[in-house]
């Protein structure tokens, strides 16, 4: 008795050195523009910056975070607790593996906070609000810069230049 023969499978070899030949290469990474620079601002353009700056809250919030080079959502994680009025010191919970320490403040730094603190009302922990009362968000910090920034002229500067 003749056992039956299996069907040839060379088909399905050729199928699958086919399918490997039709391989796409993995996704290259776009780069970045090469002519794209980050400019920074001028002492003048700082001080013309905070002469702008009409609220207490904002004036408090550029400062902190241009003195400390905070990113805006650092910002908005800072708490009353944080900020040590009697040895003028500020403890700053830093973002993205930078590292989170206790910073001296400058003493114009410490008046500009507690004129800002003693306008509120709330009983928020967190230093920096937004007009609901919530913690100050990101993306309200970067608009606030860019509105900030727009009045004095400075549409061409990076927002994390500001702020």
């Amino acid at each position: 008795m003749k056992t039956p023969t299996k069907p040839s499978r060379t088909s399905s070899k050729e199928h699958r050195q086919s399918a490997a030949a039709v391989k796409s290469p993995p996704p290259t990474r776009a780069r970045r523009a090469e002519q794209r620079t980050i400019t920074f601002l001028t002492q003048d353009e700082v001080r013309r910056l905070f002469k702008v700056i009409r609220s207490k809250r904002d004036k408090a919030i550029f400062l902190v975070a241009y003195r400390h080079g905070l990113r805006a959502s650092e910002i908005g994680l800072l708490q009353r607790a944080n900020v040590d009025v009697k040895q003028c010191r500020i403890s700053i919970q830093r973002l993205k593996g930078s590292l989170s320490s206790v910073y001296p403040m400058q003493p114009d730094t410490l008046k500009v906070i507690r004129s800002y603190l003693r306008t509120r009302v709330d009983e928020s922990p967190y230093l920096f609000v937004s007009n609901r009362n919530v913690p100050i968000s990101r993306l309200c910090c970067i608009i606030s810069c860019r509105r900030m920034g727009s009045w004095r002229g400075f549409q061409r500067k990076s927002v994390s230049s500001i702020a």
